[in-house]
C-alpha cells in the first residue's frame, strides 16, 4: 500500500481495519503500520490530513480528511471514504492549495523574522526532492523556523538535524525574541520589550537589559 500525503508518497508496512473513539462513540478507521524506514518528515505529512490511499499500482482506493492520531509504531486515521464525489472534493481542495502556493511564497518571503515566527505553518518543509534551497530560505522544521546559511540541496542528509552547520536558528517565537543565554549590548532588550525564556514570556523592566531572567530576576517580569 502507498499513502500520498501533501504530495509525499509513503510506502507503509500494512493497513488494518480499526475504530476511532470521538465523543464517546466508535467510528470506522484504519490503523497504518509504519516501518522503520518512515522518516519524521513523512510522519508529519501523514498527520497533516488530506491523505490519499493507493494500491501498489498507484490507483486511489480511498481518501482521508478526518482526525489522525499517532501511536508508537502506527497511526490511526478516520473518516475513510471511497466515493467519487469525495475524491473529487479532495482533488479540488488540493488544487486550491497548489494555486495559492506561489502567492503564499511571495508573501512569506517579504516578512521579517518576528512576523514570520507567527505564521510558521505557511513556510515550506523539506521534501527531499533534491532541488536547490537557496541561502536565506526559511523553512518550517518541525514547527520552528530555520534559515539556510548557504545554498544546499533538499536531501535528508542536509536537513537541520543532520547538518546543523548549514542552518541558522531564527531567534523569534510567536513574534517575540528568544532571550539568548548571553545578551550582548547589540542584542540588549529595551524597557518593556518581551522575550521568551524557556517556555515563559517575560517583559524587560530595564532599559538596555543585558541580563537574562536567571541572572537578574528583578530585571524581568512574567507576562501573564
Amino acid at each position: 500500500m502507498i499513502i500520498r500525503a501533501n504530495k509525499t508518497e509513503i510506502a507503509v508496512k500494512n493497513i488494518y481495519s480499526n475504530t476511532m473513539k470521538q465523543n464517546g462513540k466508535d467510528y470506522p478507521a484504519l490503523r497504518i503500520a509504519l516501518s522503520g524506514a518512515v522518516t519524521a518528515e513523512e510522519i508529519n505529512a501523514l498527520l497533516s490530513g488530506n491523505l490519499e490511499i493507493m494500491d501498489d499500482n498507484g490507483n486511489v482506493i480511498g481518501v482521508h480528511g478526518g482526525y489522525t492520531t499517532q501511536g508508537e509504531h502506527s497511526i490511526v486515521i478516520g473518516k475513510i471514504t471511497t466515493t467519487e464525489q469525495e475524491r473529487d472534493e479532495l482533488a479540488a481542495a488540493l488544487a486550491v492549495e497548489e494555486a495559492k502556493a506561489p502567492y503564499i511564497e511571495s508573501l512569506t518571503e517579504s516578512l521579517d523574522d518576528a512576523t514570520a515566527s507567527t505564521v510558521i505553518p505557511l513556510y515550506p518543509s523539506m521534501k527531499y526532492s533534491g532541488n536547490l534551497i537557496k541561502s536565506g530560505t526559511r523553512i518550517n522544521w518541525n514547527g520552528t523556523l530555520k534559515r539556510a546559511a548557504v545554498d544546499l540541496w533538499d536531501t535528508e542528509q542536509n536537513n537541520p538535524d543532520n547538518a546543523k552547520a548549514l542552518w541558522e536558528d531564527i531567534a523569534y517565537r510567536d513574534g517575540y525574541r528568544i532571550i539568548p543565554d548571553v545578551i550582548t549590548t547589540t542584542l540588549a532588550f529595551a524597557l518593556g520589550e518581551c522575550g521568551w525564556w524557556g517556555d515563559v514570556l517575560h517583559r524587560s523592566k530595564l532599559e538596555a537589559n543585558v541580563y537574562t531572567p536567571e541572572q537578574h530576576p528583578d530585571g524581568w517580569e512574567v507576562v501573564e
